[in-house]
């Protein structure tokens, strides 16, 4: 996905999709939403967005991360006129090691946050010695059963995990590359390199799997002589191991709460699609006003007097139920019926086309 700006400085968005079966690319152009708010364009976020990452979750949606600013996700990219979802990344402290990541067989979908925190708990850097390379981390879980919305569900402080006895011997430094386990959705991975924080620091990396639940160090591993892994880097989960298994498992269809998450989706884009049609129906109907005065010309053989003084009839009735009433007869009664509303308003002592002239002179 990418947005395109053309010659008039108008950005719009393009999905590029290639089909594995005809091997065509194809392009689209989505219609982008608030998910809390459907049916909002978001036309302004063209200028700001940057695709980091591209999650499949389950069997029917796609997510596009910009940890940044937050999630696009759809269900229906293949169709004609897709939709695509916003949903912003959880208020959490910025300036910090983060990852979008998916978990339970991949149909779950998590947000890890690494911070610096001084030394009073805040977060940010601190020169105290006290809170030197401190951090603390949090775990965010997109909830995807009544509404789509992020639920945290982990916290764990420096001090928690450098208290350990597994521990020790490893650099107490932050930590980098967050990476969530496929199978234990509270399990994530973390390089600890004391060079990438300090510039004369032990070159030695180590992967290390953090237990967000128990609080506890699954494993350790030390990366072999000769082997690095860029801070920066982005290690990529896989489950490759599971079909060398002698019984794979196999593949589940996902939670009930992500079908009732699509269900929402779907009511949402049908919601969308009546409001922009009945918006168009409205820009293109005409007025009241202007509706009576083309109904009252097509009657035939009406004069101009009797058009001006039929006119007046209706325009006051706010009720309406005049005007619905001669448009519900047929052409050649129309005009007797107009010429009895003519003379029964001009017989009254104060009819409500006078009432009103006399509200609007004084």
């Amino acid at each position: 996905m990418e947005y395109v700006k053309e010659r008039d400085d108008k950005v719009h968005k393009e999905l590029h999709l290639l089909r594995s079966g005809s091997c065509e690319w194809r392009v689209k152009r989505p219609v982008i939403s608030w998910y809390a708010d459907a049916g909002e364009c978001m036309d302004d976020m063209a200028s700001s967005w940057r695709n980091n990452l591209v999650i499949p979750v389950g069997n029917q949606l796609l997510f596009w991360v910009d940890l940044a600013r937050g999630l696009l996700f759809s269900d229906d990219v293949f169709d004609e006129s897709p939709s695509l979802w916003y949903k912003p990344l959880p208020e959490d402290a910025d300036l910090s090691l983060r990852s979008v990541c998916v978990t339970a067989d991949g149909c779950t979908i998590k947000f890890v946050n690494v911070f610096p925190r001084c030394c009073c708990g805040g977060a940010g850097k601190s020169k105290c010695r006290a809170s030197h390379h401190a951090y603390a981390i949090h775990t965010w879980t997109l909830r995807m059963d009544v509404d789509i919305a992020w639920v945290m569900d982990g916290s764990l402080d420096a001090t928690q995990l450098w208290a350990l006895d597994g521990y020790k011997g490893l650099p107490r430094v932050e930590l980098d590359s967050p990476v969530m386990s496929m199978d234990k959705t509270d399990a994530i991975c973390f390089v600890v390199c004391e060079r990438h924080q300090e510039k004369h620091g032990d070159e030695t990396m180590w992967w290390i799997m953090v237990d967000m639940k128990s609080k506890t160090l699954g494993s350790v591993f030390r990366y072999p002589e000769g082997r690095r892994c860029s801070r920066w880097g982005r290690p990529l989960p896989s489950r490759v191991s599971k079909y060398f298994n002698s019984k794979p498992s196999t593949g589940q269809p996902g939670p009930a709460a992500q079908t009732e998450a699509m269900l929402n989706l779907r009511k949402r884009r049908i919601n969308n699609k009546l409001q922009a049609i009945n918006s168009t129906m409205q820009a293109a109907s005409p007025s009241p006003d202007t509706a009576i005065l083309t109904a009252l010309q097509e009657i035939p053989s009406l004069d101009r007097d009797e058009l001006l003084k039929a006119y007046r009839i209706p325009t006051h009735d706010d009720s309406g139920r005049r005007f619905r009433a001669l448009i519900g007869l047929p052409m050649d009664l129309r005009k007797d019926c107009v010429l009895m509303e003519i003379k029964a308003s001009e017989a009254c002592v104060l009819c409500s086309a006078c009432s009103a002239d006399l509200q609007i002179k004084e």
